[in-house]
């Protein structure tokens, strides 16, 4: 089918994203098919103790070699201690998030039952905070809901099957818990995509992860404290931004209309903006003429290196932002020009403690 939308929660989301992918080629595969162990339900032998729902997958191409070979790809809600689901955004504060969180490795330990050691990760946040959490509230997160709109390729017809998911989260309102705890739930949009070609031979993945929210609140900072750190843009195994001198994840938060993941503030000068490791030169708009009216917009193109965002590799098919106020909406449909049969629908999306709209336009018919 290609396209699903819904809700669910959160652990449902972890399993629906593992089996989508699964079921979508036989180039992924479930390495604890027939165990106990991440099976992504309350039941599992190592809920509550190392993780919370997780699920594993590997993806293996016996034609490729190298470091475009094999990618395992885990999808968990991450742990903190028995009473918290959570993962540390900065090293140098308290500041937290619960959602989903995306590791990347080339290897999996199957003794320690643990990604190797270039595991990277990005992160779907759901809800963002700067306090810990009680079990009572950690129940209802993995409870709320969520409504989710799914781009997979796993339709059989097609020729980018098995090349990855889109996927869009809106959770509900708070449902009468504190944001003075809490403080914001988010929207956000994960693409996981395999370049159908690269530009240039960069002896890494073929594969990229991108994870943009609608806002942010927990900006700047560093990850130096961090025992695992994060970012927005992965390009597995390439460099990460995460490094403080460089600029990481914190600093660089905002989807925006940028070139090089900064913006000229005088002759010579730059300031962080918008996300290291991707660039949308052009947002979809509308036209004003045409009979209907053209949408105008560049595909994403994604970095090799994402820490210094100054290696353009290749472009991104499975999503791009559109402009607000040029006469697109959310729910609009876009088609790319013949003979291409490709639809995107265009998603606007709040979130239920901040009127900043993620508005992004994901694949919905190749």
């Amino acid at each position: 089918m290609g396209f699903y939308s819904g809700s669910s929660t959160t652990p449902g989301i972890v399993n629906m994203m593992a089996d989508k992918l699964i079921a979508s080629d036989s180039k992924f595969t479930n390495p604890y098919a027939a165990m106990t162990r991440y099976t992504g339900d309350g039941n599992d032998v190592d809920y509550g103790i190392s993780c919370y729902q997780r699920r594993v997958t590997k993806w293996e191409d016996p034609a490729k070699t190298g470091q475009e070979k094999t990618m395992y790809v885990v999808f968990q809600i991450p742990f903190y201690d028995v009473n918290q689901a959570m993962f540390q955004l900065r090293g140098d504060a308290g500041y937290y998030m619960f959602g989903i969180e995306v590791i990347v490795s080339s290897t999996w330990d199957n003794i320690l039952n643990q990604p190797g050691g270039d595991a990277q990760r990005t992160l779907i946040p759901v809800v963002s905070w700067s306090s810990g959490m009680s079990n009572a509230q950690k129940a209802t997160l993995l409870t709320h809901n969520i409504a989710y709109w799914l781009w997979v390729d796993d339709d059989a017809l097609s020729p980018d099957k098995g090349n990855g998911l889109c996927i869009i989260i809106k959770p509900d309102s708070a449902n009468g818990y504190a944001w003075s705890t809490w403080y914001y739930t988010n929207s956000v949009c994960f693409n996981m995509e395999k370049l159908k070609s690269k530009e240039f031979s960069d002896g890494y993945s073929l594969w990229f992860f991108n994870s943009f929210v609608n806002y942010f609140p927990m900006q700047a900072g560093n990850q130096n404290a961090l025992t695992k750190k994060w970012a927005w843009i992965l390009h597995p195994w390439s460099s990460p931004a995460t490094d403080d001198s460089l600029g990481d994840a914190n600093d660089f938060f905002y989807l925006t209309q940028t070139w090089w993941g900064q913006r000229s503030t005088g002759l010579n000068t730059f300031e962080n903006y918008g996300i290291k490791g991707v660039d949308f030169p052009v947002w979809a708009s509308l036209s004003q003429g045409g009979s209907p009216p053209n949408v105008y917009f560049m595909k994403g193109i994604i970095h090799a290196e994402p820490r210094f965002n100054n290696k353009p590799i290749g472009t991104i098919q499975h999503c791009f932002p559109w402009k607000e106020g040029t006469g697109i909406v959310d729910q609009d449909i876009i088609s790319e020009p013949g003979p291409s049969t490709t639809k995107f629908v265009c998603l606007g999306k709040e979130s239920a403690s901040s009127v900043t709209r993620l508005t992004m336009a994901i694949k919905y018919a190749y």
